[in-house]
């Protein structure tokens, strides 16, 4: 981590600090984009492989999916693995300690009421002349959401990241996590 004491520095400075390269600009560093020819058998930025791993999806599914979680995550799914079964849930909430169950239900709830404070609410106004002057919030169908866990896990992303949807009133969630020793963590 690198300290900054921005006090000493102009606001041009400062600015630039904060700036973020777009995505397609992101420089991989060198460990990573040699991985990454090992793994696509050629040099490719972070936007191309994301260009094309998506591309791939959208024209094979689940085959893609499954060819692509073989080559970077080294584990083997079946379409009908995709999905983690009530038993798996109840399982892995079994062996959770009560503590840490007992604050992520608190995190969470305080997510969820700070998300509920800022909510926008529809309206509409009735004007002269017959004019009716509105906003309608409609959440969408379904959202998909990433969820790190490659060497750790973190249920604060699933909080942070589902529970805007929830309060929002999407009906469809979807969580995607990287595989862990051949398992979701």
């Amino acid at each position: 981590m690198k300290i900054v004491n921005v006090k000493d520095m102009g606001i041009a400075a400062v600015e630039n600090l904060l700036k973020k390269p777009a995505f397609d600009q992101v420089e991989l560093n060198p460990r990573i984009r040699e991985a990454n020819k090992q793994l696509f058998g050629e040099d490719l930025t972070a936007a191309q492989i994301v260009d094309r791993i998506v591309g791939e999806v959208r024209l094979d599914g689940d085959a893609a999916v499954i060819k692509y979680t073989k080559l970077i995550d080294r584990t083997e799914f079946t379409p009908e693995e995709f999905l983690v079964t009530e038993a798996e849930y109840e399982a892995a909430y079994e062996e959770a300690d009560p503590e840490v169950v007992a604050s992520l239900k608190k995190a969470a709830e305080n997510v969820r009421q700070y998300h509920q404070e800022q909510k926008p609410n529809s309206w509409m106004t009735y004007r002269d002349h017959g004019s009716i002057l509105g906003q309608s919030v409609i959440p969408l169908d379904r959202v998909g959401i990433y969820v790190p866990g490659g060497t750790a896990a973190y249920p604060s992303s699933v909080i942070m990241n589902a529970m805007p949807a929830v309060v929002a009133g999407v009906r469809e969630i979807i969580m995607m996590v990287p595989p862990k020793n051949g398992k979701i963590n």
